[in-house]
């Protein structure tokens, strides 16, 4: 049926058809500029939860690793496996390392939280309401990769005092960091799907 509806399409036609379904592949992939979106309204309630939940972690786990540093021995675990156990030893001062790198990015991810407008976006939202809508998933996933790195902090510290104590722990801000990235960005391109049903 649908072949015989094609032939009775004029040349002309197809031809439209063709340069609007190539319109709407190019708009799709278009990058936008940031400084032509719209401002953000102030931060979803769920954005400023996420981010108090965030810091709280990150200040209070902060204070626990510097504070049983400072009581380790000076050989401790610097690695382990995908058990949670230890495989590599060393000196305390390497498992310094780990959490010189953790921090700055725990940070950052918290940070960018607060300016959704500079995160990127592989396609154009059309209208303030969609803007709106993916700076809030946008924030709260940064919001949630945070969250998850800052419980690494504390982990990390008390496995290295205690490494024979929390092998399963790992993988809870393991899930933390991963789990949110399958719900957030198919809602970010659900949203501009669901504009373009609309038409």
């Amino acid at each position: 049926m649908t072949e015989n509806h094609k032939r009775y399409l004029t040349e002309a036609e197809l031809e439209e058809i063709r340069q609007n379904r190539s319109a709407n592949r190019w708009q799709a992939k278009e990058p936008t500029n940031r400084q032509q979106r719209p401002q953000p309204e102030p931060a979803a309630s769920s954005t400023r939860i996420l981010l108090a939940i965030g810091w709280t972690i990150l200040v209070l786990g902060s204070i626990y690793a510097i504070a049983s540093w400072l009581r380790l021995p000076e050989q401790v675990p610097v690695h382990f496996g995908p058990n949670g156990e230890p495989d590599a030893w060393g000196s305390k001062y390497e498992s310094i390392i780990g959490l010189a790198v953790l921090l700055p990015s725990t940070v950052l991810c918290l940070v960018l939280a607060r300016f959704p407008k500079i995160h990127n976006v592989p396609f154009n939202y059309e209208t303030n309401e969609q803007w709106q809508r993916f700076y809030t998933l946008s924030a709260n996933l940064c919001a949630w990769l945070g969250i998850g790195m800052a419980l690494f902090i504390p982990e990390i510290a008390w496995a290295t005092a205690h490494p024979a104590t929390l092998p399963w722990l790992f993988w809870i801000p393991l899930a933390i960091c991963i789990l949110p990235l399958f719900f957030y960005f198919p809602a970010m391109v659900k949203l501009r799907k669901r504009k373009l049903a609309r038409k």
